[in-house]
């Protein structure tokens, strides 16, 4: 048996935060993830899985539980994302990276909530849509990690 990554994070609320979520995914997060030895086959987001999937819930709380590495993503401070990151620490002991930007799009402090800042070490980046400082953020949490 591979071992699984599953990928927590927001998507937004209109089209064009769809698309730049999508692409932090691809550029971003998947990436990580490669870097950090898993095969591209075995990342897994609930988006993008709940194409072929007639129940997104059992999807996602089976991943939560028996993914070998969630990553979690607080940009944007979704409500989603921190839900599914208390089911995967009930329902699991496995590795679990929680990832949030240094700041926030207008440019303040970044700040989880306190239950997350005082409990889980959260690996820090510069949020960026330009490749080449992607592609430097994603060496950062790898190192990092």
């Amino acid at each position: 048996m591979s071992e699984k990554c599953f990928v927590i994070m927001s998507y937004g609320n209109n089209v064009a935060e769809e698309e730049k979520a999508d692409w932090m995914y691809d550029n971003f997060f998947k990436q990580i993830a490669i870097g950090l030895g898993f095969a591209q086959e075995n990342i897994d987001v609930a988006r993008i899985s709940s194409k072929d999937s007639t129940d997104l819930s059992k999807h996602w709380i089976t991943n939560l539980a028996e993914a070998n590495l969630v990553i979690a993503d607080l940009f944007g401070h979704s409500n989603c994302v921190y839900y599914e990151l208390g089911i995967r620490h009930a329902l699991s002991s496995k590795k679990t990276y929680v990832l949030a930007p240094r700041k926030n799009l207008d440019g303040t402090e970044f700040k989880a909530g306190f239950n997350i800042e005082s409990t889980s070490f959260i690996y820090r980046y510069d949020y960026s849509t330009d490749g080449p400082t992607v592609k430097k953020e994603v060496q950062k949490i790898i190192q990092g990690i």
